[in-house]
C-alpha cells in the first residue's frame, strides 16, 4: 500500500488493487492481480507503479487506472521488490533480489535506460546468460562482489545516487548516471532488511536485525559525513520496513507490529499489531466448519501524511479485504481521515 504525496490518494493492493480518493473515502480505479511486492505513487501523483511476482511490471494512470507502459517482460525475469521513482517523475528504478540485478527507466521516452548487475559470494548472473534474453538497456554495468541481498535500496533526493546493501556490513552509493560507487557505509547490526533516506536527504535510516531474524533495531546514520548518529531498538524481529514523518520528528517501524516512535526521546509512543492488539489474532472460519488462526499479521505499507500530524498503516491479512488505519500522531487516537486529508496545506508534499 501507498499514499501519494499529496496525502490525497491510497493504493492498496493484494488480491486486488483499489485506488482510493482520501477525501471522500471513495474507490475509483481497480484492477484484479494477487502478488504485487512493489507499489509506489510517482511524486507528482499522476502515475502508479506496480509491480511483483511473475515479473508483472505495470506503470498505470492515477486518475484514469489505464496502464501507460506495461513492462512486464521488458528485462526483468524474476520477482521485483521494489520500485523507486526519482523526485521528477520521469524515471524509475526496479530492484529484483532474484536477478541480483537493478533496473533504470526512461518514463518519458518509455526506453530500458541502463541495467545494475551484480553477482557475489556463491551467485552467478540470473537469467542474463538464457539465451532467450536480450539485454535492451542503453547501460549496462556489472559488479563482482560488490552487493548483498539488494530486495530494498533508498534513492537520495538528487535523483541519481542509490544506496544499495552491500558486502561485509556496508552501504554503497551508486550513481546511476556513471554506474560508479561513490562511497560507503558500514553499519553495526548483522543484517540489514529496510533502508530510506529522509526526504532532506540528510539521514539513511538502516532497519535490520542482530540474530538471525531476532533482536531487531534501526540505525540512523547522517548521509554527508558517513557517520553513525543513533538507534532504536526493542524489536523482536527483523526491521523490514522504516518510515520517517516529513518533519524528522517521528518515526514508523514494521518487525513484530507497527510502532510509532519519537525521535527526540528514543521511546515507542504507539504500538499496532502486536501481542496485545485486540485486533490480533483473527480467525477465519470457512464453509466447511474448519477454522485458521492469524496469529500474526505483516504490514502492506505505512507512513505520514505530508504535515506529519497522522500517521496510517495497513495490514496484511490472509484471508481480509484491505484495511486501513489512521491515527493522530502524537496522541495515537483514530481520526477521520477525510478530515485529516481536508487540513493539509494544499503546497505541501512528502511523505
Amino acid at each position: 500500500a501507498d499514499v501519494s504525496a499529496d496525502g490525497t490518494t491510497l493504493v492498496s493492493a493484494s488480491g486486488k488493487w483499489k485506488i482510493f480518493n482520501l477525501s471522500t473515502g471513495k474507490s475509483h480505479a481497480h484492477g484484479v492481480f494477487g502478488g504485487y511486492w512493489a507499489v509506489q505513487f510517482s511524486p507528482d501523483g499522476t502515475k502508479l507503479a506496480l509491480a511483483g511476482n511473475f515479473n508483472l511490471f505495470r506503470l498505470y494512470d492515477v486518475k484514469t487506472g489505464q496502464v501507460v507502459w506495461d513492462l512486464t517482460r521488458e528485462g526483468h525475469v524474476n520477482v521485483i521488490d521494489q520500485v523507486l521513482f526519482t523526485p521528477d517523475s520521469k524515471k524509475m528504478v526496479s530492484v529484483s533480489s532474484g536477478e541480483m540485478r537493478i533496473r533504470l527507466w526512461d518514463i518519458e521516452n518509455k526506453q530500458a535506460e541502463a541495467a545494475f548487475h551484480f553477482t557475489g559470494l556463491g551467485t552467478a548472473k540470473i537469467g542474463i546468460e538464457l539465451k532467450t534474453y536480450v539485454e535492451k538497456a542503453k547501460r549496462v554495468y556489472e559488479y563482482e562482489r560488490v552487493s548483498g541481498m539488494i530486495r530494498e535500496c533508498a534513492l537520495l533526493p538528487d535523483g541519481k545516487t542509490l544506496a544499495i546493501p552491500a558486502y561485509s556490513g556496508k552501504v554503497s552509493f551508486l550513481d546511476i548516471d556513471t554506474g560508479k560507487i561513490t562511497s560507503t557505509i558500514t553499519y553495526k547490526q548483522q543484517q540489514l532488511a529496510s533502508m530510506r533516506i529522509t526526504a532532506d536527504g540528510k539521514w539513511l535510516l538502516i532497519g535490520g536485525c542482530d540474530d538471525k531474524i531476532k533482536n531487531g533495531y534501526v540505525e540512523i546514520w547522517d548521509v554527508d559525513r558517513k557517520e553513525f548518529i543513533s538507534s532504536l531498538a526493542k524489536h523482536e524481529s527483523v526491521v523490514n520496513r522504516v518510515v520517517v514523518s516529513p518533519d524528522k520528528k517521528f518515526l514508523m517501524t514494521v518487525s513484530d507490529g507497527v510502532r510509532v516512535w519519537d525521535l527526540k526521546t528514543g521511546k515507542v509512543m504507539h504500538h499496532h499489531l502486536g501481542k496485545n492488539d485486540p485486533r490480533v489474532p483473527r480467525t477465519k472460519v470457512f464453509d466447511d466448519g474448519s477454522k485458521y488462526e492469524e496469529k500474526q499479521v505483516g504490514c502492506a505499507g505505512c507512513g505520514f501524511l505530508p504535515d506529519g500530524k497522522t500517521f496510517w498503516f495497513v495490514p496484511s491479512w490472509m484471508f481480509w479485504g484491505t484495511e486501513a488505519y489512521f491515527y493522530d500522531t502524537v496522541t495515537g487516537e483514530p481520526v477521520d481521515y477525510r478530515k485529516r486529508v481536508a487540513e493539509l496545506p494544499k503546497k505541501q508534499a512528502g511523505k
